[in-house]
């Protein structure tokens, strides 16, 4: 732990020494618990965290902030590299207090790569504890990403999701849904807002961001992908893409 040798204010929030790590695709953490909150940055690879809240995914450099004693499971949908951060006790006093992904910019992901840089060892402890400060303030002020596939209890949802993911080119609509799950498409409906807060639709197009964002990290083609997952054309699913992630497929995985 790296102990600056100046009495620091207690609202700072301020983590300990970073930790790099490596994973090979599908590796698993289970039931993963921290008594501080944690930061997580993807320097490479795709990674879904799961909670009770449902599946985030977070794509190459891109970030997530777990709060203290956040239960989850960390999984590598493809060999990934990531560097983590204890922030200590004053993590609560980061604006963020739900599990949240996060964007990370130039200036924030420069701060990321000089934190864990071999140049970082030759640092006194109050320059050390200033470019930590400053990291989490950028933290603190990044912009959340809408890539949460929130989780549902109710049992006809449930397997409406749980058919939806195993077949993501389905476009079946909640009427015929319902014959399924013997349930009014109404009843389906209002069932699905009151436990996601979002619409079936919205929730569907999520799954799809998430199986287009691991596939295109995989190299696959984006007509594939298109094709995959049920649309009718490219350009029908770079439309959608871009809709959502604000820049086309392409242009995403290239940065």
């Amino acid at each position: 732990m790296v102990k600056s040798a100046v009495k620091e204010p207690s609202t700072r929030v301020l983590p300990l020494k970073p930790e790099c790590i490596q994973l090979k695709v599908n590796a698993r953490l289970e039931n993963q618990q921290f008594d501080n909150g944690r930061y997580l940055f993807l320097k490479a690879g795709v990674i879904a965290i799961i909670t009770e809240q449902g599946r985030y995914l977070i794509p190459s450099e891109q970030s997530i902030w777990l709060p203290a004693n956040t239960i989850f499971q960390l999984i590598a949908t493809t060999d990934a590299e990531l560097v983590s951060y204890l922030v200590g006790e004053t993590g609560e006093q980061l604006q963020h207090t739900t599990t949240t992904v996060l964007a990370v910019n130039p200036f924030l992901k420069s701060l990321i790569n000089e934190s864990i840089s071999e140049d970082v060892k030759q640092y006194d402890n109050a320059s050390l504890n200033s470019l930590m400060q400053l990291l989490f303030n950028r933290v603190q002020t990044a912009q959340p990403l809408s890539l949460l596939l929130p989780a549902v209890k109710d049992q006809r949802l449930a397997a409406i999701t749980s058919r939806q993911q195993k077949f993501p080119a389905l476009k079946t609509d909640l009427v015929a849904w319902g014959k399924f799950v013997h349930a009014s498409p109404r009843t389906l409906s209002r069932v699905f807002k009151n436990e996601t807060g979002i619409t079936y639709s919205e929730w569907k197009q999520i799954m799809v961001i998430h199986i287009a964002i691991i596939q295109l990290y995989l190299g696959e083609s984006i007509t594939i992908i298109a094709k995959n997952l049920g649309y009718e054309s490219s350009s029908a699913f770079i439309y959608m893409f871009k809709k959502h992630m604000k820049v086309t497929p392409s242009h995403y995985i290239t940065g």
